[in-house]
């Protein structure tokens, strides 16, 4: 029996100084007792335990986190990588007139990156180019929602809308466009064209068709060839014959060899020598 005490008692000695060296090691010594029964150390060297775990686990995590992050920071540069790529075979293309490839190329850019206002406008001019309207508007939509002051966007959906026969929306397009660029001689030159040449009669206005005509001419200081072709439509849809001939001469004049502009002034010199004769 005394054994057993002393041995109990050894015990009670040993967890009596471990539990002070834990205590004294995360800065508990002054919470503890004077007295520490077996019960009391056990809960704090658990308490320490957990307490030591818990910091091994958050570390964990941590190296965890940052394996994460350098994972996905590889992998966005790879995807930049490959953007920039695209993005340089849909330019090489475009400029080759490869509208199809260059179409391939900006879809697979804007599958990496779609909020690039940029990708979608390069794309819906090659749509233009290759007479699909309706999808060239439909990325013309998306250019202007991403990006509304890039008014250029207004412009080519507009020229999208007249050939696929909206006039009106053509000219909500063009007035928008306009609004950012009073001097864009090109919006005023397609203003006058859906104004002179709509199909649909509600649209047509020959005195706007003649104001903007007039004014795209005067901001071209009559340089440009269709212009001055344009110019000559609006003044003959007016009943001016003979500044239609002499606006159609300055046209060919720039582009002697434009078969278009030859049969445009045989026209209006033929509707003079009728008014004349």
């Amino acid at each position: 029996m005394p054994s057993l005490l002393r041995w109990r008692g050894g015990r009670q000695v040993q967890y009596q100084q471990s539990a002070v060296a834990s205590s004294r090691f995360w800065g508990l010594d002054n919470l503890l007792p004077a007295t520490l029964s077996p019960e009391y150390i056990r809960v704090r060297i658990s308490i320490a335990f957990f307490f030591l775990l818990h910091i091994i686990a958050i570390f964990i995590w941590l190296l965890i986190i940052d394996n994460t992050y350098v994972q996905a920071e590889n992998e966005l540069g790879e995807k930049y990588k490959s953007y920039q790529q695209y993005i340089k075979s849909a330019s090489s293309a475009f400029q080759k007139n490869d509208y199809p490839s260059a179409i391939t190329n900006y879809s697979k850019a804007i599958e990496l990156s779609p909020f690039e206002a940029s990708s979608y406008y390069q794309r819906g001019i090659a749509f233009y180019k290759l007479g699909k309207f309706k999808d060239a508007i439909s990325d013309f939509d998306r250019v202007i929602i991403l990006d509304a002051r890039m008014n250029t966007a207004y412009t080519y959906r507009g020229l999208c809308r007249v050939n696929a026969g909206e006039y009106k929306e053509a000219l909500s397009d063009y007035k928008k466009a306009l609004e950012f660029n009073p001097k864009d001689v090109s919006v005023h030159n397609n203003l006058a064209l859906v104004y002179a040449a709509a199909k649909d009669e509600k649209v047509q206005d020959k005195i706007k068709a003649l104001e903007h005509g007039v004014r795209a001419a005067e901001l071209s200081n009559e340089k440009n060839a269709e212009v001055l072709d344009t110019l000559a439509l609006v003044y003959f849809v007016n009943g001016k014959i003979q500044e239609a001939v002499e606006a159609q001469k300055k046209a060919l004049k720039l582009e002697p060899n434009n078969e278009k502009f030859k049969e445009n002034l045989k026209r209006y010199e033929g509707a003079a020598e009728k008014k004349g004769g």
